[in-house]
């Protein structure tokens, strides 16, 4: 997942340029793949801050 940072650039581009359906489509993916993130480090045990990169 990127930085918290560089996500918050992508909307910051796509909410001064793109169309709303391109801002809500970014903000529903990247809330999945937040949330596939939790549930996979839920399933191998890992806490938030002991991701294996």
């Amino acid at each position: 997942m990127p930085s918290s940072d560089s996500a918050a650039s992508e909307l910051a581009q796509l909410q001064g340029r793109g169309t709303a359906g391109e801002l809500i489509a970014e903000l529903v993916r990247q809330g999945l793949k937040g949330l596939n993130e939790v549930e996979a480090a839920a399933a191998i045990g890992a806490d938030h801050h002991k991701h294996i990169v």
